[in-house]
C-alpha cells in the first residue's frame, strides 16, 4: 500500500523535497561557516583592538621619545656653547697667568742679581766697619735692605708656586671639559639611532595593522555573502 501511495505522490513533489533536504543540508553547512567566521572576526576585531592598543602606546611613547631627544639635544647644545664658552675663558686665564708667571721669573732673576750686588756690598762694607762708624751705619742700612730683598724674593717665590698650581687646576679644568662635550655628543649620536629603531618599528606593526584590516574586509565579505545564500535558502524552503 506504501509503494501504491508513493506511486499515487507526483515525481516533480519527491524532486523537490530532495532539492529541499540537499538546501538543508547546504543551509546547516553554510550556517556553521558563518558561526566560523563569526568567531573568527570576532577574534580578529579583539586582535585589532589590542593592536589599536598597543599602537596608541607606541604612538605615546615615539612622542614622550621625540619631546625627551629635542629636551636632550636642547640641553646638551646648551651645556655644549657654556663648556665652550668656559673652555675659552680657561685659555684666556691660562694665557695671562702664563703671562703673569714669566713676569714673576724676570723679577725674581732681576731680585737675583740685586741679591749678587748686594752681597758684594754688603763684602765692600765689612770691609769698611774697621775705618769708620759711619760707614757701619750705612752697613746696617743696606743690611735691612738686603732682609727686605730676602722678603720680597719668599713673596714672589709664593705668587710663583701660587700661580703654578692655579695653572695645573686649569689644565684639569680644560680637560674635563673636553671629556663633558665628547660626552654629550655620544648621548647626540645614542638617542638619533635610538629614533631611528623606533621609527622602523612602527613601519612594521602599521603594514601588520593594514594585512588585519584587509582580511576582516574579506571575512565580511563572506559572510555577508553566507547571509544573503542563507535569506535565498529560506526563501525557497517558504515556497
Amino acid at each position: 500500500e506504501e509503494e501504491e501511495k508513493l506511486e499515487e505522490v507526483p515525481s516533480e513533489v519527491l524532486s523537490s523535497r530532495a532539492i529541499i533536504r540537499e538546501l538543508e543540508n547546504k543551509l546547516e553547512v553554510s550556517l556553521y561557516s558563518c558561526s566560523e567566521l563569526k568567531a573568527q572576526v570576532k577574534r580578529d576585531g579583539e586582535i585589532t583592538l589590542i593592536l589599536l592598543d598597543k599602537i596608541k602606546e607606541i604612538e605615546q611613547t615615539k612622542s614622550e621619545t621625540e619631546k625627551h631627544t629635542k629636551d636632550t639635544v636642547q640641553r646638551n647644545h646648551t651645556e655644549t656653547s657654556m663648556l665652550q664658552n668656559k673652555i675659552h675663558l680657561l685659555s684666556t686665564n691660562n694665557t695671562r697667568m702664563k703671562f703673569a708667571f714669566d713676569k714673576l721669573e724676570a723679577a725674581m732673576l732681576a731680585l737675583g742679581n740685586a741679591n749678587v750686588k748686594k752681597d758684594e756690598e754688603i763684602i765692600s762694607v765689612q770691609d769698611q766697619l774697621a775705618s769708620s762708624k759711619v760707614s757701619e751705619r750705612k752697613a746696617l742700612k743696606d743690611l735691612e735692605r738686603f732682609e727686605s730683598l730676602q722678603q720680597e724674593i719668599q713673596i714672589c717665590t709664593d705668587e710663583k708656586n701660587s700661580l703654578q698650581n692655579r695653572l695645573t687646576v686649569a689644565e684639569e679644568a680644560k680637560k674635563t671639559a673636553f671629556l663633558k662635550v665628547s660626552k654629550v655628543e655620544e648621548d647626540t649620536i645614542f638617542w638619533g639611532e635610538l629614533c631611528a629603531r623606533q621609527k622602523e618599528t612602527n613601519e612594521v606593526i602599521a603594514k601588520e595593522i593594514r594585512y588585519l584590516k584587509d582580511e576582516r574586509e574579506i571575512h565580511l565579505i563572506k559572510v555577508s555573502e553566507y547571509e544573503k545564500q542563507k535569506e535565498e535558502l529560506s526563501s525557497l524552503e517558504s515556497k
